[in-house]
């Protein structure tokens, strides 16, 4: 019988045995309301009932990769679901889906990798692909669900990654100066003087905010704009701020706030400090960020997570 809780930053946790008797966790998003408790329980008993099936004494990659993503999946953020079932259904699952898992040969699995290599695809992307076909294996290998690893010997294709260089801080200062919209300067000043993501941006509230800190306790899932937990404990933190980034914050407050008022609403610690809509209860895509940032940042090679590793690097001086 799986058992239900609230999560403190919101949606509701639940625990659940598989057919091997090991703990198995999920996190919804649910509302803290009977039917949102309800809606959580419902969707722990179906995986538990799904966990505890039996698998066929010989099963197919299908089968394995199904299953793998029933028990594991209720941990992931949707845009890596999304993307996983992406992966899986379009490039693995027309060579291997059909194919015996103990009829998986590594020589045979490392000359389709080379044959992706050869078709165009560049190493980052075999790469990916590959780990979208090796997980549920090495899952199941893990789980004495299949006693032989397919994919021992196989090596994805070695990523060349450029030397990260991040941006030079006055470049930097004089850009911020030269933005005229409030909100897309307090955006680019909190990525630089935190080090926030775009996704941790976007879903911040006015009540993280506060005289000497910012608490960055929610993400955006990829372009979904779902307000989700970070992924690990470590991603809820409290980060200590400068009065000059308050400043720049207040100037946005301020104008934010002649605006609800003009559309009839009124701001409140679960505002968030970038909406597209007046009442400020839908926070502005990530995606967004991007979109500003690719038409008006000071030089065509910063990227906007590089103002994540200018924050790093100001902290390690």
């Amino acid at each position: 019988m799986p058992t239900v809780r609230k999560h403190e930053h919101g949606g509701w946790d639940a625990h659940y045995y598989d057919g091997a008797g090991q703990l198995c966790h999920l996190h919804t998003n649910e509302p803290h309301t009977l039917p949102g408790r309800r809606n959580t329980m419902q969707e722990a008993r179906r995986l538990e009932q799904l966990a505890t099936q039996s698998l066929d004494p010989r099963p197919t990659f299908v089968q394995i990769a199904q299953r793998w993503m029933t028990l594991t999946s209720p941990r992931w953020k949707p845009s890596h679901l999304e993307t996983t079932k992406h992966l899986l259904e379009h490039q693995v699952y027309p060579v291997w889906g059909s194919k015996l898992v103990d009829e998986i040969d590594p020589i045979e699995m490392s000359r389709w990798l080379q044959s992706l290599i050869e078709a165009g695809a560049s190493p980052s992307r075999v790469g990916t692909i590959y780990m979208a076909a090796s997980t549920p294996l090495r899952w199941a290998l893990a789980q004495k669900i299949i006693d032989r690893d397919p994919c021992a010997g196989v090596h994805p294709p070695r990523v060349h990654r450029e030397p990260i260089t991040p941006p030079d801080g006055q470049v930097l200062r004089d850009f911020i100066a030269s933005i005229e919209d409030p909100r897309w300067a307090a955006v680019v000043t909190l990525a630089a003087v935190t080090g926030m993501r775009r996704g941790e941006i976007c879903a911040l509230q006015w009540g993280d905010i506060h005289e000497d800190s910012i608490m960055g306790a929610r993400n955006l899932s990829g372009t979904s704009s779902q307000v989700v937990s970070p992924k690990t404990a470590r991603g809820t933190r409290r980060i200590a701020v400068h009065s000059r980034l308050l400043s720049v914050l207040d100037v946005w407050e301020d104008v934010q706030k002649e605006r609800m008022a003009a559309a009839g609403f009124v701001p409140r610690p679960s505002t968030f400090v970038f909406t597209i809509d007046p009442a400020g209860t839908r926070p502005m895509p990530s995606n967004a960020v991007t979109v500003w940032w690719c038409r008006h940042r000071p030089d065509q090679s910063i990227r906007f997570h590089d103002l994540r590793h200018y924050n790093a690097s100001v902290m390690l001086a």
